[in-house]
């Protein structure tokens, strides 16, 4: 299932707490009722929604009935048929007019449903991991269309957007890995397509470019200023982006899993690199970050397995834990002086970083920042610095030096576990750091040894 799985893994979690969080709401709501297979609750107008359906039901093919006790049903709640390994046809009745949030998510067999004109909401993740899911037709009622609500339709190759499609929430066809064609109306009021990619024209957002696509090279055009949260999402064979200097936000997760990527310039007008970025762009060998931005997120490089060098600019004054784990062929980098910290797992498993300057104006070193640098073999830890969490330095099997500051008063368990069998400390005598020493049975001395 390619990447597609640390997407799930996400969405399980959400989805145990929205499902706990619906359970525990049925249970305080007087209307709840039992009709067959099927929970529904009543709105003031007599109309049913759909909030549960019996767990232990043998089918394979559903027919959703229209109405509940003659209740008309005109909507489908949160996770009602989510994760039903079993499913592969649906059929939903003219009358509903919603599809809740996670409402078939995780139905893998599911590849085929009928949505009745008159649909108007189309929730977040609604069909979410329907991987075998095909022809989708989407009635043209439809004004609203959630978060990833078809995200990791594996099957799905093409589909057509209604010109009453008013809504357009987070990239909803993100990770659908052979999706090829988004089509729209040339008159559509709120979408366009331009070179295969979807754009929302209310706030100049790409929103999704296929991940099906066999496009090597894609250049953005000049009137966009938002590449959106998942947009180019496991295009794995895309080789460059074009980004126009007139892009302001790049969403979370932009170019997630792009492993192809080689080529990609940030324009000046960009002041933060989100979470997950470019998270798994293992073709990415260097990436030149400009002075207008202030902040690197979480995972933003993480696994970028190729990349060899970072710029980070003296801007940034914030940088998200995990930003460059796993980065393989990092050999060195220079740490802006503007941040207050090292986050945890930092750099986890850079295996060929050689050398890190540490900015004199930290406090903290997370838990496992340097964590299996295997090539590391000295540090300096700069006067300031107060606190190193547990396994700051674990596994770095070359690092035979580390230089501890008296203004440190804090180290966790296994700091430089498993680091040279020839590693020493040093230390000023009376510190905390040397008092760690010779708990650990660590070798030490003061400057000079």
């Amino acid at each position: 299932m390619r990447k597609w799985f640390v997407l799930l893994i996400a969405l399980a979690l959400a989805l145990a707490v929205t499902a706990s969080g619906a359970a525990e709401r049925a249970q305080l709501t007087p209307a709840s009722l039992v009709s067959g297979d099927f929970q529904y609750t009543l709105g003031e107008d007599g109309t049913a929604t759909l909030t549960g359906w019996n767990q232990d039901a043998d089918v394979d093919e559903l027919d959703i009935p229209s109405q509940l006790d003659g209740h008309p049903v005109t909507g489908i709640g949160e996770n009602v048929f989510s994760y039903r390994p079993d499913l592969t046809r649906v059929t939903i009745p003219q009358g509903v007019v919603r599809i809740g949030e996670y409402a078939f998510t995780g139905c893998e067999a599911l590849a085929n449903v009928t949505l009745p004109e008159g649909l108007v909401s189309i929730e977040s993740n609604a069909f979410s991991g329907c991987e075998e899911l095909t022809g989708l037709t989407i009635p043209s009622s439809v004004e609203s269309i959630g978060d990833y609500a078809f995200s990791g339709c594996e099957e799905l190759t093409a589909v057509t957007l209604p010109a009453g499609l008013t809504a357009m929430g987070v990239n909803p066809f993100a990770y659908c890995s052979n999706l090829t064609e988004i089509v729209v109306a040339a008159d559509h009021p709120t979408l366009a397509v331009a070179g295969g990619a979807l754009y929302s024209k209310a706030d100049s957002r790409l929103v999704c470019f296929p991940s099906g696509s066999r496009q090597r090279e894609y250049q953005i055009p000049g009137d966009i200023a938002i590449i959106g949260e998942s947009a180019f999402a496991g295009c794995e064979t895309l080789l460059a982006v074009t980004i126009p200097e007139s892009v302001e936000t790049i969403g979370e997760n932009a170019f997630y899993g792009c492993q192809g990527l080689v080529g990609l310039s940030i324009p000046p007008r960009v002041t933060a690199i989100p979470d997950g970025a470019f998270y798994g762009c293992e073709g990415l060998t260097g990436m030149t970050i400009p002075p207008s931005v202030v902040s690197i997120g979480a995972y933003a490089f993480g696994e970028c397995e190729g990349l060899t060098g970072v710029v980070i600019p003296q801007s940034v004054t914030s940088i998200g834990e995990k930003a460059f784990t796993g980065c393989e062929k990092l050999t060195g980098i220079t740490l802006p002086q503007g941040i207050p910290a090292i986050p945890d797992h930092l750099f986890d498993g850079c295996e060929a970083l050689i050398a890190v300057t540490i900015p004199a104006g930290v406090t903290s070193i997370g838990t496992y920042a340097f964590s299996d640098c295997e090539t590391l073999t000295a540090v300096t830890i700069p006067e300031g610095v107060e606190s190193i969490a547990d396994y700051a330095f674990q596994g770095c099997e070359r690092l035979t030096a580390a230089t501890i500051p008296a203004s440190v008063v804090s180290m966790g368990e296994g700091v430089f576990e498993d680091c040279d069998p020839d590693f020493h400390m040093v230390a000023p005598e009376g510190s905390y750091a040397a008092e760690y020493a010779m708990e650990n049975g660590i070798p030490w001395g003061e400057e000079g040894w």
